[in-house]
Parts: structure tokens; sequence; C-alpha cells
């Protein structure tokens, strides 16, 4: 009733004694998935290999660009600017027609006495106030500016004012707010034709840096000369006397000289009695033919 199953019926369809084709393509088929594997990996490691120099050689161009800018950056020429300004911090005409040139040049043999100031991160500008005062006494201070993104270091010279003329008769000079002769007119014309109350002395040995005056005393003559200048009173020139205490005010058109207290006194007052002096002389049909002498407080003395 039931048939006998054959056992070589439970064997694989094409499977055969003594052959063994399911096992053999098998082998065959993992083989070949390996190989194929083998040559992807082969490639993947390849690509790195030709990639690798390229970055490397790409981070070397980077770092020499950025080396280069920093460099740029921070690199200082030899050739500054050089701005002479006066007391309000304005460019100053006068000095720099006269020292512009003279000062620029001592400022860049300052820069290029050291290698170190050719850099932003070492320049030193500590002594260069010191250096150049004690050549231009005209200089009265220092600063400077260094640009980010600019290769010139700019050094601002502070100058005195000019305050006062002085003549000996062989050369003028200029004396400033302090007293101080800072110019004198070898070689320079425009000089004499500064508009400065002008002071006659005596005295040869004037060299440029030396002090003659206070600054006392060149404040008094300043205002002697503005509160008669005023009245329309214009001064030929002024004379110090006295061993220094007494000035001696010259007016255009008088026959006469006006003694002043240069010593202590107030110029304000003492130009005050010369003007009351005057009117009541005036009226009076007065003239004096030698001086008016307005030292003494509540007295006025003439000749």
């Amino acid at each position: 009733m039931f048939k006998r199953k054959n056992k070589n019926s439970y064997r694989s369809r094409g499977e055969r004694d003594g052959d063994k084709p399911v096992f053999m393509y098998t082998y065959h088929n993992v083989r070949d998935n390996f190989d194929d594997k083998r040559d992807r990996n082969e490639k993947k490691e390849l690509i790195p290999k030709l990639i690798n120099p390229f970055k490397k050689l790409s981070a070397l161009i980077v770092l020499i660009i950025l080396l280069i800018a920093f460099i740029n950056l921070i690199y200082l020429s030899s050739t500054p600017k050089v701005y002479l300004l006066n007391s309000n911090s304005k460019i100053s005409n006068l000095y720099n027609s006269l020292y512009g040139q003279k000062v620029y040049l001592e400022v860049k043999s300052y820069l290029n006495s050291s290698l170190l100031n050719y850099n932003k991160l070492s320049i030193n500008l500590n002594s260069l106030n010191k250096e150049v005062t004690s050549k231009f006494p005209i200089i009265t201070n220092t600063s400077y500016n260094i640009p980010l993104f600019k290769n010139q270091v700019e050094i601002y010279l502070t100058t005195s004012n000019p305050a006062l003329l002085l003549s000996n008769n062989k050369n003028n000079y200029v004396l400033n707010q302090n007293g101080e002769v800072i110019l004198n007119d070898q070689g320079y014309n425009t000089i004499d034709s500064l508009d400065l109350p002008k002071i006659i002395t005596s005295d040869g040995a004037i060299k440029v840096g030396s002090s003659l005056l206070s600054a006392q005393q060149v404040g008094f003559i300043q205002s002697v000369d503005q509160q008669l200048a005023a009245k329309k009173y214009l001064i030929s020139y002024m004379k110090i006397s006295g061993g220094g205490e007494e000035l001696d005010v010259y007016i255009k058109g008088e026959t006469f000289f006006v003694k002043f207290n240069l010593s202590g006194g107030d110029a304000r007052l003492e130009a005050g009695r010369f003007l009351a002096s005057i009117n009541y002389l005036t009226t009076n049909k007065i003239n004096p033919t030698q001086y008016i002498d307005v030292r003494s407080e509540g007295r006025v003395f003439y000749k």
C-alpha cells in the first residue's frame, strides 16, 4: 500500500555519487567575493596615498602664507613719518620749513641704529625724546603711533611756540615761553618776518638751547606788548637793563621810552599807569624827552 522511499531520493537535485557541485560552487563564490573586497580595499588604500601629499603640500602653502602675512604685519620701514606740531597739536609750518628735514634725518638715524626697531614687537622709542630734544631745543615732547596695518611708525614732535625775538646786533634769536633760545637766523630768513615782540641785548654769547629769561619775564614782556598794542601804541623794540630788573620800551613815533619793572612787576597795572600818565601829559602839553617811569606803585616819573 505504501511505497518504499528510495534512499537516493533525499539527495539534492543534481547531486551524484562522487560529485559535489554545490560545495565547489560555494567555494568559488566565497573566493570571488573575497578577491573583490580585497581589490576594493586596495583601491581605498591607494586613494589616501595619492591625496595625503596634496594635503600636506596645501597645509605647507597655507603655513607659508600665514607666516608671510605675519612678518608683513609686524615689519616696520626705516622711513618713518615725522610731524612737527605746535602746542595746539597742529602742524607747525614754521618749524617744518626751518627744521623739518633735519629732524626727520635725526629720527630716521635713531630708528636705523638698532635692528630691533624694524618690527612692531621690539621697537624701542623710550630714549627718542632725549635724543631729539638734546639736539633740537624747539622740541618739548615726543609721542608715536604704530599703525596695525601700516609699516611706517608715526612720530609726533611737539614744539615750543615762539614767544620773543631777541637781537644782539649780530644775529637774531627766537625765545620760547620759558625764555629758552630755540632758533637762530643762521641760514633762515623767516625769523626776521616773525611778528613777535623784539628785545635788544648787548649779550654776544648767545647759544641755541641756553636760557636767557624766566617764564615770568617772558609773560611780562608779552603782556606789556599786548596792553600797549590794544591802545594803538606800536612798540619799536625793548631793552633789558638794570641787571635784568628793568624793561625799557621804545614806542614808535615817540621821543621817550617807558621804564617797566621786569622783576616782580604787574604788567597790566604798569601799562595802565603809563596810559593814564600819557593822557595827563598830552592834555597839559608836556612832552617828555627821555623817559616815563611807571615802576613805582601810585607814582609816575618822567623826564
